[in-house]
Parts: structure tokens; C-alpha cells; sequence
């Protein structure tokens, strides 16, 4: 596995510089492209994971769902990856201690976000820190509808 210390020896730059590239921060023109090269020529893929630790943020989305999984759930989970999120995806079934169980899994995974199937609308509730709600909306090019202080309501049509 390419770490980042080959990368900055590849480009002769600091291990800082490459992070700066990573993390989209200011750098010299020079400096980028030399980086750009390495990361390209060593096929070099940044770590979620040790990234994570620092952003406090996973990047997965947990959702529970119902059997059958439906098109329009599919559809969801493809503009969740579009959106540079990670499903995990916990079939559940209709009754509380399922829920229950599924929830406590998809925290102690570290899920951001957790939706939740719809027994009576085509849609998802998501479960969203309030200060991700804007930033969910954006990543997924829709208007979900602000349910109450930590839930949206994501239409699947």
C-alpha cells in the first residue's frame, strides 16, 4: 500500500505539502503538479480511515431497509455514492427491537448520517446532526424537507 510519505518522497516535497494537495489547501503551481504526478504514477489512494481520525467525520451513511429493497432505494444509494458518501446497508425487520439493533450497529460503525426506510412513503428519514443538514442537501442536489430539529425527509421518486 502507497503511503503518503512515498508520495512526498516521489515529488521531493514534505509530507505536509502532499496532505495540503489532498485537502484541497493552497500550494505552489509547481509543487501541485509534481504532486499530481507522483500521486498518478504511484496510483496513490488517500486512507478514510486515518482520515477520519483527524475530520472526526466517516463518511458513511447507514441505511435500514425494508425486503424487498426497492429501485427507487437503489436509486438513493447511487446518489449517496454520487455524493462521495458509503452506505452501509442493514436490512431490517418491522418491529421495534430490529430498529433498535440496527441503529446501535450503524452508530458503533460510525455512520454520519443514518436513514431510515419508510413504512408509508416512498422516501427515507434521515438522521442528521443539524449542522450537516445543509451540507447533506447540497451533496445530494435535492430538496429535503426539514422534518424536525435532526430529521429530513428525502423523497424517493
Amino acid at each position: 500500500m502507497v503511503k503518503m510519505e512515498d508520495v512526498a518522497r516521489c515529488a521531493g516535497v514534505s509530507k505536509s505539502t502532499v496532505s495540503r494537495v489532498i485537502n484541497n489547501k493552497t500550494v505552489s503551481r509547481d509543487n501541485y503538479n509534481r504532486i499530481i504526478e507522483a500521486i498518478e504514477q504511484l496510483d496513490y489512494q488517500p486512507n478514510k480511515l486515518a482520515q477520519s481520525l483527524t475530520t472526526r467525520t466517516t463518511g458513511l451513511i447507514g441505511v435500514m431497509v425494508y425486503q424487498p429493497i426497492t429501485t427507487c432505494v437503489a436509486k438513493a444509494l447511487q446518489r449517496f455514492e454520487q455524493a462521495g458518501l458509503l452506505s452501509v446497508l442493514v436490512v431490517i425487520e418491522k418491529d421495534r427491537v430490529s430498529l433498535h439493533q440496527a441503529s446501535q450497529k450503524l452508530r458503533h460503525y460510525g455512520c454520519d448520517l443514518i436513514a431510515i426506510q419508510s413504512q408509508f412513503h416512498n422516501g427515507l428519514f434521515i438522521h442528521a446532526q443539524k449542522n450537516k443538514q445543509s451540507e447533506l442537501t447540497h451533496l445530494l442536489s435535492c430538496s429535503a424537507a426539514k422534518l424536525r430539529t435532526n430529521y429530513l425527509y428525502l423523497p424517493l421518486n
